[in-house]
């Protein structure tokens, strides 16, 4: 261990800032993953970027306060011991004045509510970019949506939802259409969609990337008519990206009726929509 102290003290020497990208493997010791987290460390004040793909993390990521340059933290793939990270996370955003960037990705489904939520303590509200997957924020927690004020970019993905309801898309939707934040990137995923959202989009224009996919959402009546209606023409002078995967909900998908539409976003650089295929030409 002493050796390994060594070895990584020639690390200090580094005064340019940068990125770090490590996987923590099945087979790796809990004494080799010491030595990685310890480095991290070491490099702390000069780390922009930290990037780890944690499903096998052993350790706790102690002192992580210390990293304090730090402006993206990814956490790609969780362990089962997902709520220390988390833990973790919020406490590196509540002594942060830098971190613009936050992904969590949790790819267990069998992890208790209270184990899958993110809290936004006090802190500076520098947060740009957020990106989560089966895991939580509690929009009753009074500071959250304070901290979240700059936020311009939303990745969000969710098995679908179990136990307290306040998790629930509808519930993040309203919460941010009360809030007044105006995003600029929105990408939807599994389970994430609900009625709300249109009303939420309704709100504001600006945005230049929107991509939603219906998996796992049954649509009410009327929603995506009011969706093509009154939430889509807020954006159609700065989408430069618009995908939308309806699968078999029929009417999000492309038709001539909303052909002029989406003429109008002469920003677009990407467009994907499904289109129903006529059972004369199925045959």
């Amino acid at each position: 261990m002493y050796q390994a102290y060594t070895k990584l003290d020639c690390f200090s020497n580094l005064f340019f800032p940068f990125s770090w990208h490590t996987s923590l493997d099945v087979d790796e010791p809990e004494l080799l993953q010491e030595t990685i987290w310890d480095a991290i460390l070491i490099l702390g004040p000069n780390l922009l970027d930290l990037a780890i793909d944690a499903v096998a993390l052993q350790v706790p990521l102690n002192d992580i306060e210390s990293l304090t340059k730090l402006e993206s933290i990814a956490f790609p793939s969780m362990p089962l011991a997902a709520a220390s990270i988390l833990s973790a996370v919020s406490r590196l955003y509540f002594t942060s004045s830098t971190l613009k960037s936050i992904t969590v990705r949790n790819h267990f489904s069998n992890l208790g509510l209270s184990t899958r939520s993110l809290h936004m303590p006090s802190g500076s509200p520098s947060l740009r970019h957020l990106d989560l997957a089966n895991c939580f924020i509690a929009f009753d927690e009074p500071t959250t949506l304070s901290r979240l004020s700059n936020l311009t970019s939303l990745t969000y993905s969710v098995f679908p939802r179990m136990g307290d309801p306040k998790y629930s898309p509808d519930e993040m939707w309203m919460a941010l259409k009360a809030s007044g934040i105006r995003l600029e990137e929105l990408d939807l995923r599994q389970g994430a969609m609900a009625v709300s959202l249109v009303d939420y989009l309704s709100t504001f224009s600006g945005l230049k990337k929107l991509r939603l996919n219906l998996i796992c959402f049954t649509s009410p009546t009327g929603t995506a008519a009011q969706f093509w209606s009154t939430a889509l023409p807020k954006h159609t002078n700065t989408l430069e990206e618009f995908n939308l995967y309806a699968g078999e909900e029929g009417e999000w998908c492309f038709s001539t009726p909303n052909r002029p539409l989406i003429v109008q976003c002469t920003k677009l650089k990407s467009l994907g929509l499904c289109i129903l295929c006529p059972l004369a030409f199925c045959r």
